[in-house]
């Protein structure tokens, strides 16, 4: 270098410019900063939270219950579970019901009966008879029961009329549902007649005494018990 060029760009003169300092931290002091700003985030979880136990617990119990309430107060799904004689009030009633065949006998004459009979009882002219304000039903209880139990087809006479349709057989029944309805019949002053009721036991005992697979003609019962 020329003796000008250095004399003309002198060094620099004054105090020299501070210099940057560093940190001073290590890789192990980084490492325990890392560390520690990790501990402080929350643990990674999946994208939902499982319920918690006492849910799923209220959960099955509720289940439990409603199955229970199913059972015992469905009747069935029946649509003939209506009860006519069920007593409802604000205070559990825990007396005994009391058993009452005539309303039992209109909802079983309800159920299986009306198709032929017609829930007026006066049946169909020239094919099914009347059972309201019937001579057969004031007849012989012994007659009435046999039918019911075991049917019955051919022609009769009712009240001095013609009819000849098939009754079905009702030896299936409970002899307390036989009794029941044929006591609605001969009762009940729905149906205009007005005789005896029919037992239980008598039910049994025509059962017994007459084990019969087929129905009954109406030109044998008329021969047995007449025609009225």
């Amino acid at each position: 270098m020329s003796a000008s060029n250095s004399q003309s760009n002198p060094p620099p003169t004054g105090p020299s410019s501070p210099r940057q300092e560093s940190t001073g931290l290590g890789d192990t002091e980084l490492q325990k900063v890392h560390a520690q700003l990790m501990r402080e985030k929350s643990e990674p979880s999946e994208g939902y939270a499982p319920l918690p136990l006492v849910i799923v617990f209220l959960f099955a119990a509720l289940s439990f219950w409603a199955g229970i309430y199913i059972v015992k107060y469905s009747g069935g799904f029946s649509p003939m579970h209506y009860d006519e004689t069920k007593q409802f009030s604000a205070t559990a009633d825990a007396s005994p019901k009391v058993y009452d065949p005539v309303v039992a006998g209109k909802r079983f004459f309800t159920k299986n009966c009306v198709v032929c009979h017609q829930a007026t009882g006066l049946g169909v002219p020239g094919a099914f008879p009347p059972v309201n304000g019937s001579d057969w039903v004031h007849g012989a209880d012994e007659r009435l029961i046999k039918i019911l139990l075991h049917g019955m087809n051919g022609e009769v006479h009712v009240n001095g009329k013609p009819y000849n349709g098939n009754m079905p057989s009702f030896v299936a029944s409970k002899d307390k549902d036989i009794a029941a309805v044929l006591t609605y019949l001969r009762t009940s002053p729905e149906m205009n007649n007005n005789a005896a009721p029919i037992t239980e036991e008598q039910v049994k005992s025509i059962r017994t005494q007459f084990p019969r697979t087929t129905p009954w003609s109406g030109p044998e019962l008329e021969a047995l018990y007449g025609t009225k």
